[in-house]
């Protein structure tokens, strides 16, 4: 499922739909996009809500009552592109990245120093908490988007929370557990995030292939706007692959500049 920017806001909104509330439109988009509905049938859903609220002049909260009450109510045919647990699946390489990644921040400023890496306690609590939380992503992808996309500000402190669970221990349990060459950690943690950025890559572009990406279209758009979405979106796809490589590069040069 495409859940980026240039997919669910108000752009869209505004040009498909004026004669209605950009927020209540927005919501609605929301809650069928996390039921897995196609991006050609949402966008043929909100047009029909502004057809008829652009001749009857009501507003849409009035006719058709809640957005995401109205959205669940229509049973719309699911896409098996846009399903909570492929969008939660899509994440996997990321996660495997951030392995990596703390692999080579743990391990550069040991090798700058011409140590072996110590693993402590609190990293086999720091990867034990990130095999968690996959666990519980994959258990309960509904209520995780859900939480996302309509109480940002509660999944804010949830990540917050879940960010100091992995941090904290990392710093205060320092108690050694084994040592590893720092060499060979570091060597295996970029191994371990290209494996990650390949698979990426790959899911990426097998889902292009088969479904597309699935943006939002209304009846009667051009073909012209509608690959100009796609576009952006593959763009930020592209930008957005690249972060966990290039975070690692940095965070890794300043622990040896530190070290």
């Amino acid at each position: 499922m495409t859940m980026s920017r240039h997919d669910t806001k108000a752009s869209f909104e505004t040009r498909v739909a004026p004669h209605v509330d950009p927020r209540w439109a927005e919501q609605f988009i929301m809650e069928l996009r996390l039921g897995g509905v196609a991006g050609t049938e949402i966008g043929a859903a909100l047009a029909e809500v502004e057809s008829y609220c652009a001749e009857s002049g009501d507003e849409a909260r009035d006719a058709f009552g809640p957005a995401r009450d109205y959205a669940r109510a229509l049973d719309l045919e699911t896409s098996a592109a846009q399903s909570p647990r492929r969008v939660l699946a899509g994440a996997l390489p990321v996660l495997i990245q951030l392995v990596g990644m703390m692999a080579v921040v743990w391990s550069a400023p040991a090798l700058a120093r011409g140590e072996d890496l110590a693993v402590t306690a609190g990293m086999a609590i720091n990867a034990a908490a990130l095999t968690i939380g996959l666990g519980v992503m994959s258990r309960w992808p509904q209520p995780i988007l859900r939480l996302i996309a309509f109480r940002p500000w509660i999944a804010w402190v949830v990540v917050m929370v879940a960010m100091a669970v992995i941090v904290v221990p990392v710093v205060t349990i320092r108690v050694p557990m084994f040592t590893v060459a720092a060499a060979a950690a570091l060597g295996g943690g970029v191994v371990v995030i290209l494996a990650g950025l390949t698979g990426d890559v790959v899911q990426t572009r097998r889902a292009s292939a088969q479904d597309g990406q699935d943006v939002l279209a209304a009846p009667l758009e051009g073909p012209g706007t509608v690959e100009r979405r796609s576009r952006h979106g593959r763009w930020l796809t592209g930008a957005r692959m690249m972060l966990i490589p290039a975070g690692t590069v940095v965070l890794g040069v300043v622990g040896v500049l530190l070290a």
